[in-house]
């Protein structure tokens, strides 16, 4: 996993495609997680540049914030993901087992005083082969997320879809 700490930024080129092998690792983390404040991940576009794993990713092939709704970690505020393809394992996702998710963003709000996940701009994606597209979890709040593309997500066994909501508020979700 690439953790993107705060204030730095990632940028794939026009061809480039990150891509997790099971044949090199079998972890279920994601492939990148923007973990700090400002974090950036960005490529040259939905279909120019891409993650893509070929393990299962319940937690997301990109997370964004804390590790889950049992660890909030600090605060982490405006990151932005943008101008790529998110890819799992299998068309339509698993129909077995956990759920796999493209875009994870979990917030417990844990913590004295409570840490946050707020303000992040997710846009520009092309999201594919997994149960969920984006799964907003517990308070991931005060989102932006707009030109989103989803292809093969969900399946008559487990279900999914484009965007799953496990709480949050104040979010704007666009064309």
């Amino acid at each position: 996993m690439i953790e993107i700490l705060s204030q730095k930024c990632v940028e794939l080129m026009a061809g480039a495609v990150v891509k997790r092998m099971s044949t090199l690792s079998a972890s279920e983390d994601p492939v990148f997680w923007l973990k700090g404040t400002a974090a950036v991940l960005k490529g040259a576009g939905k279909i120019a540049s891409g993650i893509a794993t070929e393990n299962r990713c319940p937690k997301g092939v990109v997370r964004i914030g804390h590790k889950d709704m049992t660890e909030s970690h600090d605060n982490v505020t405006y990151c932005t993901l943008a101008d790529l393809g998110i890819y799992g394992a299998v068309d339509y996702g698993r129909t077995t087992g956990n759920p796999d998710v493209c875009v994870y963003m979990p917030n417990p709000e844990l913590g004295s005083p409570v840490k946050a996940s707020y303000f992040h701009t997710v846009r520009s994606l092309r999201i594919s082969s997994a149960n969920v597209g984006i799964w907003l979890h517990g308070a991931a709040n005060a989102n932006t997320i707009f030109d989103i593309t989803g292809q093969e997500l969900g399946n008559v066994t487990l279900g999914g879809s484009m965007l799953a909501l496990n709480g949050g508020s104040d979010n704007r979700i666009g064309p």
